[in-house]
């Protein structure tokens, strides 16, 4: 989450006026704003951390079988990082629609191709994996 994101780098998706930058400045960029960080309550990306949040519809927030304490640090994380900033939840959007899109296949070879997309062991994971996973991983066999 911290060291692979470029959260100051990328353009934002569109010339919408709405989405001013430095409310979309994420990662380790937006961390590096705060004054203060309670790193007691800041979850370390180098844990074991991925079970602890969902991503559905672009959004990210708190998975549902966190504990209080858990959902607490989970959404402190999501501040601090400005995981929810809506260059974020647009990204996270673009890459479902992506593989949506391999649906034009048909049901069949979309199934076929889906293993691919959602296979841990790869050299290199596809952008927003997490997302796609949680999104996709029910019609895995």
């Amino acid at each position: 989450m911290l060291a692979s994101c470029e959260g100051d780098k990328d353009p934002i998706p569109d010339k919408d006026e709405k989405l001013v930058r430095r409310d979309n400045i994420s990662c380790g960029h937006r961390k590096g704003q705060k004054e203060k960080i309670d790193y007691t309550l800041l979850l370390n990306p180098q844990d074991d951390i991925s079970h602890l949040f969902s991503y559905l519809d672009g959004d990210i927030s708190a998975a549902d079988n966190c504990t209080d304490d858990e959902k607490k640090k989970v959404e402190y994380t999501i501040d601090i990082l400005g995981l929810s900033c809506e260059k974020l939840k647009r990204r996270r959007i673009a890459v479902i629609r992506t593989l949506l899109n391999e649906r034009n296949l048909n049901a069949e070879d979309f199934k076929k191709t889906l293993p691919t997309f959602l296979n841990e062991d790869q050299e290199k994971l596809p952008p927003f994996f997490s997302t796609l996973k949680e999104n996709f991983s029910f019609l895995l066999p």
